[in-house]
């Protein structure tokens, strides 16, 4: 673990910059349809894997960046769509 020293004021941005984030994909959230997202999770069972192999496809960009909110990862189904044609098509 690495101690850092940070003033009040960059710590308060860092907390803003963070919230300002989650705030952003909640609303992005919002304006889809429910079922144009899928789950870590529900994804996963999808594809008959773990969720931790997942994290590490979408850490590797063989699926794309996830919406967090909170503890949970949301991915857009046309994008997940898109990634996976993209690989059958090299």
């Amino acid at each position: 673990m690495k101690i850092i020293t940070i003033t009040v004021e960059e710590l308060a941005e860092l907390i803003d910059d963070r919230l300002r984030k989650a705030f952003q994909d909640f609303l992005a959230l919002q304006n889809k349809k429910p079922d144009e997202y899928i789950s870590r999770l529900d994804l996963a069972k999808k594809f008959g894997k773990s969720p931790e192999t997942i994290d590490k496809w979408e850490k590797w960009g063989q699926l794309p960046r996830a919406i967090k909110l909170g503890r949970k990862k949301f991915f857009l189904m046309a994008e997940v769509e898109e990634k996976i044609n993209n690989k059958r098509n090299i």
